[in-house]
């Protein structure tokens, strides 16, 4: 597949509006967010990512 130059990718891009957010907004943004999704969320958040693990092991 060939990649235009000067593009970024869709996962690199995400990555980086991810970081830039990360400084922007602060750990006590993402303390706060999780704290506001509930303990019920993050525990399915947590159960999703495990399932992804045990996925990509299996391969």
């Amino acid at each position: 597949m060939h990649k235009a130059r000067g593009r970024l990718g869709v996962s690199r891009a995400g990555r980086k509006g991810g970081t830039a957010s990360a400084v922007s907004h602060g750990r006590e943004f993402y303390e706060q967010l999780g704290y506001k999704a509930g303990p019920k969320e993050g525990a399915r958040m947590r159960n999703s990512i495990e399932e992804r693990r045990k996925f990509r092991g299996s391969h």
